[in-house]
């Protein structure tokens, strides 16, 4: 499961909405929503400064929003902050993706996928199995216990009374 995600995105629906589906499908364990992508470089700036706040393991970024969109976030994150948090991969949202954007969004090394809104369940699994991100979600190893094929139980002492009727 993605410990941190960071959804920036100005439509505070799509916001609820992926907070909801995103936990319900145990995709991400804390969620932190912030409606524009100034609000975002303000979160990495503090982070960076003060230490407030978990580094994100996924950003889930609009490209449409006021006061500064996602690809003007983009740009000054890329600049600023992507060397020092190598772990963070973004995932890019859109109402319509077009090829000249895919192509846009290919240049950035951080993000790894683009996808339209809403966002679907079957897009969350996905992700789920996508490189940059399945160390997220892999499965905790599995303990084989040997169970011996034989044991002689005849030098057992009986089974107390009080047992014996069960």
């Amino acid at each position: 499961m993605v410990k941190n995600l960071l959804v920036i995105d100005d439509d505070n629906i799509t916001g609820l909405l992926i907070k909801l589906s995103v936990t319900k499908h145990r995709f991400a364990d804390q969620v932190t929503t912030l409606t524009n992508g100034k609000e975002g470089i303000m979160y990495f700036e503090k982070l960076v400064s003060h230490g407030e706040g978990p580094a994100p393991d996924l950003i889930f970024l609009d490209l449409t929003m006021p006061v500064m969109d996602g690809w003007d976030f983009l740009e000054d994150y890329s600049r600023r902050f992507e060397f020092l948090f190598p772990q963070t991969s973004i995932c890019l949202l859109s109402a319509a993706v077009f090829p000249q954007q895919q192509r846009r969004a290919s240049a950035y090394s951080s993000i790894v996928a683009f996808l339209s809104k809403p966002i679907r369940i079957s897009e969350i699994e996905v992700l789920k199995k996508h490189e940059s991100l399945k160390h997220h979600f892999a499965m905790p190893a599995t303990v084989d216990y040997a169970v011996p094929s034989s044991i002689d139980y005849s030098s057992q002492s009986p089974a107390p009374a009080r047992l014996a009727a069960y």
